[in-house]
């Protein structure tokens, strides 16, 4: 289940969802890069159990590899303890400073999706294993879609070829990214479908909806407006 991840899903990291252990491993290095470029955390989330106890072909990324992508450490990170540019950090903060401080987070929030990009670019570039925010399979003439994360979607793709050769037009997207969420990215690939059937692991009883259902409706609903003012402006 992804009952303890999404625990943790809003406490500002950055999220991956590995499909399968070679996927675990290089996300590995993406996050690693990302986390650095950005000065922002990142979780690299792959199913447990089933997926850790079975066998698997892994290609291991080789330790050359790993430091031509990843660098020295000491080329990107800052030591923000300088005595000679003194640092605050801790206090307690009233109501006017706090939020301040909170939208000053935004600074270094706002780099994280580009240089995601960047490093999926860079790393697919290097070992010929393609990376993206997200993953369409048979989504172009689809009309019907499963979406989800992780392990599950290796299965749903398989589905997909199934229910194609019945007949029905069908696609699957797999979110490689549930933080920064893509949410225009998504909403493009869904533009075509009638259904979306968002697969989960794991019950919210008490929300809304579940985890990504909420971040699917809500990239809809963004996508929904934004047509609604321009047909309203026309």
């Amino acid at each position: 289940g992804h009952d303890d991840v999404m625990g943790v899903a809003d406490g500002g990291w950055g999220m991956l969802f590995g499909r399968n252990a070679q996927e675990a491993a290089d996300l590995a290095l993406i996050a690693r890069r990302v986390a650095e470029a950005s000065e922002t955390p990142f979780f690299n989330v792959q199913d447990g159990f089933l997926t850790t106890h079975t066998l698997e072909t892994l290609n291991l990324p080789e330790p050359e590899l790993m430091l031509e992508f990843i660098g020295a450490p000491g080329d990107r990170l800052r030591n923000l303890f300088d005595p000679h540019h003194p640092l605050l950090s801790g206090p307690v903060q009233n109501q006017d400073s706090y939020m301040k401080g909170k939208v000053a987070q935004r600074y270094f929030y706002d780099r994280v999706k580009p240089s995601l990009v960047s490093a999926m670019k860079e790393y697919s570039a290097l070992t010929g294993r393609q990376y993206r925010l997200l993953r369409p399979y048979r989504m172009d003439d689809a009309e019907y879609a499963f979406i989800g994360l992780g392990s599950l979607m290796e299965t749903a793709e398989a589905a997909v070829d199934y229910l194609r050769r019945n007949g029905m037009r069908v696609g699957a997207v797999s979110l490689t990214s549930f933080r920064p969420f893509p949410g225009a990215e998504l909403a493009s690939l869904l533009r075509h479908c009638c259904a979306v059937a968002v697969l989960e692991r794991l019950d919210v009883p008490l929300a809304e909806s579940n985890p990504l259902t909420m971040e699917v409706k809500a990239a809809l609903a963004d996508v929904a407006a934004v047509v609604k003012a321009k047909v309203a402006l026309a």
